[in-house]
């Protein structure tokens, strides 16, 4: 029986309830054995700055996703030096895991403009297959993300079937330094941040 794996990899400062919602359904779409999460110790797309340590990131990620069944968290890309490539980061699992037949490749919507420019972009879009999660509420979503993909020519790639959650990272941190609480986290997650006085909370 062919055996799948999802990669759902980003800054995740923090992860957030979508974040959950959207590996959750990728599991469930693809029927994938595995879906790992995979913080990046420093994204190549996102500058050097970040809001939350590397560690602490991973410690957030932990929480969040604790107990969803056949989703794991990762520290592959935090135990190695940056930046945090993707294509390093797949051809090291496929080594390590030559029992996978397909990679899926899990993303949002919003990086599909700049997915040629990654980082050995042809390689890695050839290993994988992608599966774009909508970022934006409308009706004209799946139009606009059909047609992205209509023009990345051998590119084998899906949409995630699913009603975008409206909450975002950025949104989270700005609440958290307004007023030390917000919403769309689990509250181990909340905890950890007020615990360490990450994004102002302290």
């Amino acid at each position: 029986m062919p055996v799948s794996w999802v990669l759902f990899g980003g800054t995740l400062d923090p992860p957030h309830d979508g974040h959950v919602a959207i590996a959750r359904a990728a599991l469930a779409q693809t029927g994938a054995r595995r879906l790992l999460v995979i913080p990046a110790r420093r994204s190549p797309h996102k500058g050097a700055h970040e809001s939350a340590p590397a560690s602490d990131r991973l410690g957030m990620c932990r929480e969040a996703f604790r107990g969803i069944e056949g989703v794991e968290v990762s520290s592959i890309e935090i135990d190695r030096p940056p930046p945090s490539y993707t294509i390093d980061t797949l051809e090291a699992l496929a080594s390590a895991h030559p029992e996978v037949d397909t990679w899926w490749l899990l993303v949002g919507e919003d990086v599909l403009a700049d997915l040629s420019c990654w980082h050995r972009a042809s390689d890695l879009l050839a290993r994988c297959k992608l599966l774009v999660a909508p970022r934006k509420l409308g009706t004209d979503t799946h139009f606009k993300l059909c047609s992205k993909l209509w023009n990345m020519k051998r590119v084998v790639a899906e949409l995630l079937r699913m009603e975008p959650v409206d909450v975002s990272a950025s949104a989270i941190r700005s609440s958290i330094r307004a007023t030390g609480e917000a919403g769309g986290l689990k509250r181990e997650v909340l905890a950890w941040i007020q615990g360490r006085g990450l994004y102002g909370s302290g």
